[in-house]
């Protein structure tokens, strides 16, 4: 577990991961939890896969080496990688995006398209979401 004092590049990514699942309690229905790669949880009707994943400009892509539509298909693609990878299929995806107001609506739009597009295969869409105003954009897709 990660030391109260410790940084996070000093514990990474997958040690934070096992502090932040030690500190969570599993809720009721949760057959696989923090830790792999989606949650598989127990609904009434049957189980549901759910996985999410973020991208950051300038960590996890670059406007300058990649289009907004190369983009979108990129951060779809993560998601429903995820999904399959626990056996399932991908049948929604919720989008969050944050941008400056700055950013065209033209490119937010390719974006758009770009998850469109890599969801096609699967028989997935986006079904809701949430925008709002940031100072760089970051891409947050919820699969289910």
């Amino acid at each position: 577990m990660a030391r109260a004092m410790s940084t996070l590049g000093e514990v990474g990514e997958f040690g934070l991961i096992a502090a932040i699942a030690l500190a969570t309690r599993a809720g009721t229905g949760v057959e696989i939890g923090i830790g792999d790669d989606a949650a598989l949880i127990v609904l009434p009707s049957g189980k549901a896969l759910i996985t999410t994943d973020m991208a950051i400009e300038g960590v996890h892509f670059r406007t300058d080496w990649s289009s907004a539509y190369e983009i979108g298909r990129k951060c779809a693609a993560a998601n429903l990688a995820d999904i399959a990878a626990m056996g399932g299929r991908t049948r929604a995806l919720v989008v969050a995006f944050a941008a400056p107001a700055s950013l065209s609506t033209e490119w937010a739009l390719q974006l758009t398209q770009g998850i469109n597009d890599e969801c096609e295969g699967e028989g997935a869409s986006v079904v809701g979401g949430d925008t709002v105003r940031g100072e760089a954009i970051t891409i947050s897709i919820t699969a289910i």
